[in-house]
C-alpha cells in the first residue's frame, strides 16, 4: 500500500496554478478560477445546505409525532430522522469559512467533542428545572444543549432516551418539550445559515464568487479558492484527528481506546457520520458533478497528480466500504487494526 499524498498534492498544486497563473479580464467564457468558484457554490455548497435546512425541517416533525404518539415506531421514525439531519450536517460542516464562523453556529449545532459528558449534565440541569422549555429557553442555553448532540442524549441514550421515558416516566411532558424545542432551535439555526448563503438573504455565495477590489473577504480568485482548499486540508485533519485520533486514544498511555469520545457514539453511528463527512470532503474537491478541483488541476497540465489524487480517493472509500463500527470497533483487536489502517491513510494525506 502506497498512498498519495492528496492533501498536500491539492494544496501545492493548485496554489502554484493560482500564483503562476495571471488574472484575466472580460473574456468570452469564465476562467478556469471563476469556473471552480462558480461550480462549488451552486452544485456543493448550496445543495448541501439547502439538504441540511430540509433534514432540520423533517426531524421537528417527526419529533413532534413521536410526542403526540409515544410508541417504538415514532421513536424509530424521530431516530432515523437523526440519522439522516447528522449525515447532512456532516456535508455543510467541511466548509469551514463564511458564515459558519459567526455567532458559534457550528457549536450551537453540534457541541461535540465532548470529553467531559457536559451533555448528560446540562440537558439533566434543563429537565430538572422549572423553566419554560421553549426555544427561546434553549437559545440563552448553552451551546453544549442547542443541537444534534444534545437530540441524540434524548433519543439514543441507554438511559434517558428509552421509550419509556416519554410514556411513564413523571417528566415524560418535558422532556417531550425539551425534544421538540432543541429540534426547532436546529432547525432555526440550519434556516439562518442557508439564508446566509442565499442569494436572496445574506448573499455570501455571491462574496465567494464574485471576488474583487471591492470585495472585503476575496481580492481576487484566488484568496476564495484558497479558502476552499483550505476546507479540503482542514476537513481530513478534523476527521483524522477527531473521528480516529480521539476513539482510538492516540496521545493517551498506551493508546488506551476511548469509545465515549466516538463521534455520535450513543446512536452507534459513527462510521456512517465519518463517511458522510468523507464523502463530502471528495465531493467538495470534484465539485460534485461540475467543474471541481480535479478539473482545474487537470486543465491546468496536473493531471498527473489529478490522477494520484483520483487513486488515493479509491483506496480511501474501498477501506471506508469495509470499515467496522467505531464505538466497538476500537476495543476490538482485529477491528481495531482495520481502523489504525484507516486512520494511517488520513495521515499520509495530510504529509
Amino acid at each position: 500500500m502506497n498512498p498519495f499524498p492528496l492533501t498536500s498534492m491539492v494544496r501545492n498544486s493548485i496554489v502554484a496554478l493560482l500564483i503562476f497563473t495571471p488574472l484575466l479580464g472580460c473574456q468570452p467564457k469564465p476562467s478556469a478560477e471563476q469556473q471552480l468558484l462558480d461550480s462549488t457554490a451552486n452544485q456543493v455548497i448550496l445543495p448541501a445546505l439547502q439538504q441540511f435546512q430540509q433534514q432540520a425541517d423533517d426531524l421537528v416533525q417527526s419529533n413532534q409525532l413521536f410526542c403526540q404518539q409515544s410508541d417504538t415506531h415514532q421513536l424509530e421514525n424521530s431516530r432515523q430522522h437523526w440519522r439522516q439531519t447528522m449525515e447532512s450536517w456532516e456535508a455543510v460542516k467541511i466548509i469551514s469559512f463564511g458564515p459558519i464562523q459567526v455567532d458559534n453556529m457550528s457549536w450551537k449545532i453540534q457541541f461535540w467533542p465532548d470529553k467531559h459528558n457536559l451533555i448528560r449534565r446540562k440537558v439533566e440541569e434543563l429537565l430538572n428545572s422549572s423553566d419554560p422549555l421553549t426555544v427561546e429557553r434553549i437559545e440563552a442555553a448553552s451551546v453544549v444543549t442547542q443541537g444534534l448532540s444534545a437530540l441524540e442524549f434524548l433519543l439514543f441514550d441507554p438511559k434517558e432516551g428509552q421509550l419509556l421515558n416519554y410514556q411513564d416516566d413523571t417528566k415524560a411532558e418535558r422532556r417531550c418539550q425539551l425534544l421538540i424545542a432543541i429540534s426547532q432551535h436546529t432547525q432555526k439555526v440550519a434556516n439562518k445559515l442557508y439564508s446566509e448563503w442565499d442569494t436572496k438573504g445574506g448573499n455570501y455565495l455571491t462574496t465567494l464568487t464574485q471576488t474583487g477590489p471591492n470585495n472585503s473577504e476575496f481580492t481576487d480568485p484566488n484568496t476564495a479558492i484558497s479558502a476552499l482548499v483550505d476546507s479540503l486540508v482542514v476537513s481530513i485533519e478534523a476527521s483524522k484527528r477527531n473521528q480516529l485520533d480521539q476513539p482510538l486514544g492516540y496521545g493517551t498511555k498506551g493508546n488506551f481506546p476511548r469509545p465515549y469520545l466516538s463521534e455520535a457514539w450513543r446512536s452507534h453511528h459513527s462510521l456512517q457520520a465519518l463517511k458522510a463527512y468523507l464523502h463530502a470532503a471528495e465531493n467538495l474537491y470534484r465539485g460534485a458533478d461540475g467543474y471541481g478541483m480535479d478539473d482545474y488541476l487537470i486543465n491546468r497540465g496536473e493531471a498527473a497528480v489529478a490522477a494520484k489524487i483520483d487513486q488515493q480517493f479509491i483506496q480511501l472509500n474501498q477501506l471506508l466500504s469495509n470499515a467496522p463500527a467505531i464505538f466497538e470497533g476500537v476495543s476490538n483487536s482485529d477491528d481495531r487494526q482495520a481502523l489504525e489502517q484507516l486512520h494511517q491513510v488520513l495521515e499520509v494525506l495530510l504529509k
